[in-house]
């Protein structure tokens, strides 16, 4: 595995002392300790991030940690390929999104948090206990934790006390610039501290049972009622709709050939064709038959004359042209189920 640094080698000297603060703590403590796992592709695309469980997902054996990724890959239903994968061991100061980003510097280097459930004033001590661990100074081993497995160091924290009325807010200073998908208002970011070093590993999993062989499947939506109620459509023949008690629709129908809701005299010809009358589109056909008939010509006409640059472009136009007619004329036909007709026609030309 490589582990990750959270700062280049110059700036851990200043920062960093003698001691190493990293080590495997007493997980049977009151302390909540988080061991996730980010998945990744091949090719760095985020795929998932998941809690891993103790003695499933991990073990510890003699003060020594022992990871098993492919029992999540496993149960995830993740596909057979090469992934890359990360593991952060957080302590969190919320398990829940409590904090809410309301103000972003230009640089995106520094953000304001507020806490909409309850005043920051009142977990002030709880907030420095958190970033000092205890120790009075700050550690320098307190992240912003975003989505998508991403962890960017806080250099520095104060609690502004004038800018906001009757209220405290805590002001982040970042090592790296805020993500361009983290906007105002929002509530998808936590504080973590590390007790161990990240890690990443790149591996292929086989999946043995051949039971992700399709990819990761969607989860079922099991919120939905099931209506056990059966509902039988009734169905009713020809002499059954005509017999029926009252007026006669279709005899009325034929009798008057016009249709009392709709309003329309079926009896005259023209209330059957609509946005224009049928001469007139016949009309329209012949038109472009006749251009079709004048570009053939043109067609035919320059084969006879040498292939030069003008003639060739032409030649291109003029196909073009009959496409575009062609293309109008087979709409024609097709909306009046003339395929037959159509095929005699393009054989014609």
């Amino acid at each position: 595995m490589e582990l990750l640094t959270n700062y280049n080698e110059d700036t851990l000297q200043l920062i960093s002392d003698e001691q190493s603060t990293y080590s495997l703590p007493n997980l049977d403590g009151d302390i909540n300790y988080t061991f996730k796992l980010s998945v990744f592709s091949n090719i760095n695309i985020f795929l998932g991030d998941f809690v891993l469980e103790q003695n499933k997902d991990f073990y510890v054996k003699n003060n020594q940690l022992y990871l098993k990724p492919n029992e999540l890959l496993d149960r995830e239903n993740f596909s057979q390929s090469n992934y890359n994968l990360q593991f952060d061991f957080l302590q969190r100061y919320s398990e829940e999104n409590i904090f809410t980003v309301t103000e972003i510097s230009p640089s995106r280097r520094e953000i304001r948090l507020k806490d909409f459930n309850s005043p920051i004033s009142d977990s002030e001590n709880q907030i420095v206990d958190f970033f000092t661990e205890g120790t009075g100074d700050y550690t320098f081993n307190s992240f912003l934790e975003l989505s998508q497995g991403r962890l960017i160091p806080i250099n520095n924290y104060v609690f502004d006390f004038t800018t906001v009325r009757d209220d405290v807010t805590l002001i982040l200073r970042l090592n790296e610039a805020l993500p361009a998908d983290i906007a105002t208002l929002s509530n998808n970011v936590k504080l973590s501290n590390k007790f161990l070093a990240s890690q990443t590993e790149t591996i292929f999993f086989i999946d043995e049972e051949g039971l992700a062989l399709a990819g990761r499947g969607l989860v079922p939506d099991q919120s939905f009622i099931i209506n056990e109620d059966a509902e039988i459509d009734s169905y009713k023949n020809y002499n059954e709709i005509t017999g029926s008690v009252g007026t006669n629709i279709i005899d009325e129908l034929k009798r008057t050939k016009k249709d009392k809701n709709l309003n329309i005299d079926f009896s005259k010809f023209s209330n059957h064709v609509f946005f224009g009358s049928a001469e007139q589109k016949l009309k329209n056909f012949r038109d472009k038959a006749v251009k079709l008939e004048g570009l053939y010509f043109e067609l035919s006409s320059s084969l006879s004359l040498s292939s030069s640059k003008h003639t060739v472009d032409r030649r291109k136009d003029l196909f073009k042209r009959m496409q575009l007619i062609l293309m109008q004329v087979k709409k024609w036909f097709i909306m009046r189920k003339g395929k037959n007709l159509l095929n005699r026609h393009q054989q014609i030309i």
